[in-house]
């Protein structure tokens, strides 16, 4: 039970804010504590004999509680089939085309199970079908495997739908659409065999420079909180055995989304107090009131602990404090950095012990089975583990397959998949939530389009961008906003495009006209294709490659060659017909070497990078003597040998600025410049899209810029140079008709940002929840940000009136009451997003000048009047004091309620009361 106490003198009362109540999901929770605590406490469990018949062992009765059947099949088990619990394997090297290896499928799961199975993407459920079958009959009590997969924004299987990235979700601030979507995704992911969801990200995203920004909920405490409950409850359902549910891994705990510098895995500077009040209550709500299952933990350390080793994290406060009975599971390789990156431990054996006694139940690929499995079974046989913690693990991992129903029907339905995967009610979902995410971040009057538009000019990179968002479904694919416009807008109207520039000055790839093979006998590179990262041996593949322009993603570059762990070496000349001066360049995601003219001249064997050049004067008809080298590691693979003749046309692209009513730019980023160890030094506009932007301006043509990207960018100056400028993220497979519907009007903009957009990258960090001790001041610029957190525009204007409290103090006990009048003054319908901040003018410990603590999105028809109610419980303006308790210190506070954290409408004050009053 959550206690609250007012801070006295020299105390303070421990306690935990519940944020965003929705509805609890943790049946019999005191009943699991207790018998967790069994576990914990030092009832070890050790194999012993039963002589009823296989078939009436209580574990396989689904009538007894869940906590029963667990510590019933613990006590059956060995240790090493235990530990086969903790072992996650690699479900792509089974399955080739409708076909399971089996095998393989034998050497790696063994004949003492296996915890899960990941990334296994069957081609068909029957796979799934087929592998789980082969585990049951191949362990001695049927235990069936976890199928975890990515779910971000959709289920990361080919044809499942795609859906905005979770920051544009985010900028819908409507909870039921995420849980709406949350379902979605779950039952694509539960008809395809999959049972575990590795999602919602739940961090607080408060560095835009850092990549993985597009895969969180936002900037705020709050927001984060109700987005990532609603993205939970969504995949978990009622009941997490029925054929729609999944179960949800958060992650990454924790702190995990501010690295230093915005470099991801990067070490964390957060105070604990921070910690504590910010970016630990998402997961705390996560957990408690949506009941999540699994938490992943974070690569990075924080307060110099790395998180996967952290027993005050995994263990004091996830399992002690907050009473979590799901399984953990450490990041891929996490539990092998604790040696080799963050030297925390000496070897892979003592990273082992110390993950597992910290509290991570489940490895992901940090060792091979046969290690892991091994060197868990030494670690305690001779002491340095106790077998605590593997009943503890084994345990966490069992109760969730208990859980999901595995035990009674571990198969699907084949048949169902074909009916809900990509549906038309989950097509319509996704344009809907595309729609609401678009935001208006400013107009002067071009917007919407009239239909006096005859000649739309659309130029920039993003014009025909496909790109969905990092953890897409594989193969997704978006609606271009060329594609949206010509089905939006009409017959009347003529929509002509020229790209202008790239993303980055990425040049183009070096044409085969310009390469010859070593004999000069053919156009093209001689290519040798080798199966180890380090060219050695001899090739498995030598061929001509007509140009090195390849991404290859997760398959394999040619046949008989692993997707991943090979290399590849290119020679031979390149001839240039003109002279020409510019760069040569590299593109790579894991490791690239060049030669020109035998000297090394790019050297990105250590680091991929988007693009590395190499400054030169090519003369015509001279032979450039050219090797490219290349290694590919993990996890996709891509490389390219570009240079930066002929990259680029804005004078194309002015010209027919000149010929339209109006230009629309389309700028933004793609999957070299966002994502996962996508960093950015600069958040301007990448490339030459300023410069773009700027002289197709200058043409007196109206502009519109279209934004599409995974984290805010910094317009600064070029925001003056556009009439109009709408973010739409990466806004799913539907993105291009929904910003038409938006420019055109069909859609009244409703989107509300969810993370500021800074004005300058120097500006960093910019949040809108500032201490009031931070100086916006700077000598060589404006402080302010361009946009701020909850800004966005509509067609419709709104105005707030009568902020009425029903009281004007309150005790602890006690929920703060009020009402706004809220009134659509324009003459078109629109939804304004209410937004309502707290700040507490004087307390113990500094807190912010304002504080997201409520929202709701209210659609009015033209002239319509509404009073729209929030309830506050007082609980939820706790702090941390001076003791690293959570207490409600009275005092008096500040109501401010409008539409953005920068536009307050109406404000009020009202006092919390010391309980002696």
């Amino acid at each position: 039970m959550i206690v609250l106490k007012f801070r006295k003198p020299g105390t303070g009362m421990p306690i935990q804010p519940s944020h965003m109540v929705k509805r609890y999901n943790l049946e019999n929770t005191y009943h699991r504590i207790f018998i967790y605590l069994l576990l914990i406490c030092g009832i070890i469990f050790t194999p012993v004999q039963h002589t009823e018949a296989q078939g009436n062992e209580a574990f396989r009765n689904p009538n007894l509680p869940v906590d029963q059947r667990v510590i019933d099949l613990l006590s059956r088990m060995t240790i090493e089939e235990k530990i086969a619990q903790m072992d996650m394997i690699s479900g792509r090297p089974l399955t080739g085309i409708n076909r399971l290896n089996m095998e393989l499928a034998a050497t790696m799961v063994g004949a003492n199970g296996v915890g899960s199975i990941h990334d296994f993407y069957p081609a068909s459920p029957d796979l799934v079908n087929e592998l789980q079958l082969f585990i049951l009959e191949n362990n001695r009590f049927e235990i069936p495997a976890l199928i975890l997969e990515e779910t971000l924004h959709g289920y990361v299987q080919q044809g499942s739908t795609t859906f905005p990235i979770p920051l544009a979700l985010a900028s819908t601030w409507n909870p039921d659409l995420i849980e709406d979507v949350g379902h979605a995704i779950a039952s694509e992911a539960r008809a395809q065999g999959t049972t575990v969801g590795l999602s919602p990200v739940l961090g607080i995203a408060r560095d835009p420079r850092w990549g993985r920004v597009e895969e969180t909920f936002g900037e705020d405490t709050y927001l984060v909180s109700v987005m990532g409950l609603a993205m939970v409850e969504g995949f978990q359902g009622e009941n997490l055995n029925q054929p729609d549910a999944i179960a949800s891994c958060v992650k990454h705990f924790a702190m995990h989304s501010m690295p230093v510098s915005g470099t991801n895995s990067s070490p964390v500077s957060i105070g604990q107090r921070d910690a504590l009040q910010f970016f630990l209550p998402p997961f705390q709500t996560a957990v408690l009131q949506g009941g999540a299952r699994g938490v992943m933990t974070a690569y990075s350390e924080w307060n110099s602990v790395p998180c996967t080793g952290d027993s005050w994290l995994l263990t004091d406060l996830l399992r002690d404090q907050w009473g979590f009975t799901g399984f953990t599971l450490a990041d891929m390789g996490a539990i092998r950095m604790l040696s080799t990156c963050h030297f925390a431990t000496d070897s892979p054996s003592a990273s082992l012990q110390r993950a597992v006694a910290a509290g991570v139940d489940m490895q992901f690929y940090d060792f091979p089975s046969e290690f892991f499995r091994s060197e868990l079974l030494r670690l305690v046989q001779s002491g340095e583990l106790d077998l605590a913690d593997i009943d503890r693990a084994a345990g966490n991992v069992l109760r969730l397959k208990f859980e999901l129903g595995l035990f009674e029907n571990p198969y699907v339905d084949p048949s169902c998949a074909e009916e809900i995967v990509h549906c038309r009610e989950h097509r319509e979902l996704s344009l809907e939530a595309a729609r609401e995410s678009i935001v208006l971040l400013q107009n002067d009057g071009v917007l919407p389009l009239d239909d006096g538009i005859r000649r739309i000019a659309v130029v920039g990179p993003s014009g025909e961008n496909t790109y969905t968002g990092g953890y897409s479904p594989r193969g997704a694919s978006a609606q271009t906003i060329l594609d949206g416009l010509q089905e939006v807008a009409g017959d009347g109207v003529e929509i002509r495009y020229i790209q202008g520039v790239s993303f980055i000055d990425e040049g183009v790839p070096i044409p085969h006209e310009a390469l010859w093979t070593m004999d000069e006998s053919v156009n093209g590179l001689d290519a040798s294709y080798y199966s180890n990262i380090n060219l050695e041996g001899n090739p498995e593949v030598t061929r001509i490659d007509s140009s090195v322009n390849f991404a290859w993603d997760t398959h394999s570059p040619v046949h008989g060659l692993p997707p991943d762990s090979f290399s590849v070496r290119w020679e031979g000349w390149l001839v240039s017909d003109v002279d020409f001066t510019g760069w040569i360049g590299v593109s790579s995601d894991d490791g690239s070497r060049l030669w020109l003219d035998d000297e090394l001249v790019i050297d990105t064997w250590e680091t991929g990078v988007t693009i590395r050049r190499y400054e030169v004067h090519f003369h015509a008809d001279h032979k450039y003597k050219i090797r490219m080298e290349y290694r590919e590691n993990q996890w996709g693979a891509s490389a390219g040998l570009r240079w930066n003749m002929d990259s680029e046309d804005i004078d194309g692209a002015v010209q027919l600025a000149e010929w339209s009513d109006v230009v629309i730019v389309a700028a933004g980023e793609n999957d070299l410049l966002v994502g996962e160890n996508r960093d950015r030094l600069d958040l301007g506009l990448s490339g030459n899209q300023s410069e773009l932007l700027r002289q197709v301006s200058q043409t007196g043509i109206p502009v519109i810029l279209v934004l599409q990207t995974g984290r805010p960018v910094t317009l600064g100056n070029d925001a003056l140079h556009a009439d109009a400028v709408i973010t739409a993220w990466f806004g799913g497979e539907y993105a291009g008709k929904a910003i038409a519907e938006v420019l055109f009007g069909e859609v009244n903009p409703s989107g509300r940002l969810p993370i500021t957009f800074p004005r300058t990258t120097g500006q960093i960090p910019c949040y809108y929840n500032r201490k009031p001790s931070r100086i916006m001041r700077y000598s060589d610029g404006d402080a302010q940000p361009q946009y701020p957190f909850g800004h966005g525009l509509s067609y419709s204007c709104f105005e707030y009136s009568n902020l009425t409290l029903e009281a004007e103090s309150w005790t602890v006990d006690d929920t703060v009451r009020f009402s706004v009048e809220v009134e659509n003054g324009s003459d078109r319908e629109g939804t304004t997003v209410v937004q309502v901040y707290i700040n507490d003018l004087y307390s113990s410990v500094t807190t912010p000048l304002k504080e997201l603590k409520a929202f709701e999105r209210v659609t009015l028809e033209a002239g319509e009047r509404r009073t729209v109610h929030f309830e506050i419980p007082v609980e939820h303006l706790s702090l941390v004091d001076e003791g690293f308790h959570f207490v409600v210190e009275p005092g008096e506070f500040e109501l401010m309620v409008g539409e953005s954290s920068a536009d307050i409408r109406v404000r009020t004050t009202f006092r919390i009361l010391d309980e002696t009053e």
